[in-house]
């Protein structure tokens, strides 16, 4: 993961090379603790996680998802949460269906927004920063999915594909696995 940030071309200050990227974000904390919370943060993301997840958590970062906002459109959640929504990052830390999945995971309400989807936020113990990323790895899937599908899908069926993404983006990675299955034993998704 340093090794991406190291762009020897552009910048060997992988420091320097984040904190620009993460100015994009508008974060409340101190840019300075914010970079290095987050380097600390991708250096264990290897153990934690599949490479899978560490990549849609790398493109969320780098803002590198394909929604209208991106490329200077305006365009709706591509959920169906809401006609208000907007098709942006920013909506999709703090969607209702990122809110499912939070509580699914039986975290508090105040994990589902920007830092914690970015992991750059205060305090987060390595079950976090797992369930956390699983969730961005979920929501990049479904948001990828059914930008391509032409219908509007309905609650149920996003809420199966970001069940479903979240037990398939642990497959041969046990400790994940672990604490997906620990977190939602006993709990019941709901949209």
């Amino acid at each position: 993961m340093k090794q991406l940030l190291r762009s020897p071309g552009l910048n060997p200050n992988h420091e320097h090379r984040l904190r620009c990227k993460l100015e994009r974000w508008h974060l409340d904390s101190p840019a300075g603790t914010v970079v290095r919370r987050l380097l600390c943060r991708l250096g264990r993301l290897k153990s934690l996680v599949a490479p899978r997840v560490q990549a849609a958590v790398f493109k969320t970062l780098w803002n590198g998802w394909c929604t209208k906002a991106r490329f200077q459109q305006a365009g709706a959640c591509v959920l169906s949460c809401s006609t208000e929504a907007l098709d942006r990052i920013e909506h999709y830390a703090a969607c209702p269906f990122q809110k499912s999945i939070i509580s699914w995971f039986g975290l508090s309400a105040r994990f589902a927004s920007l830092p914690y989807f970015l992991l750059v936020a205060d305090g987060m113990t390595d079950n976090d920063i797992i369930l956390l990323a699983l969730s961005v790895y979920a929501m990049f899937r479904a948001t990828n999915h059914h930008r391509l599908n032409s219908s509007l899908p309905s609650h149920d069926r996003v809420r199966d594909f970001l069940q479903q993404a979240c037990h398939d983006c642990t497959i041969g990675h046990p400790k994940s696995r672990k604490v997906l299955d620990n977190a939602t034993r006993v709990r019941h998704f709901h949209s």
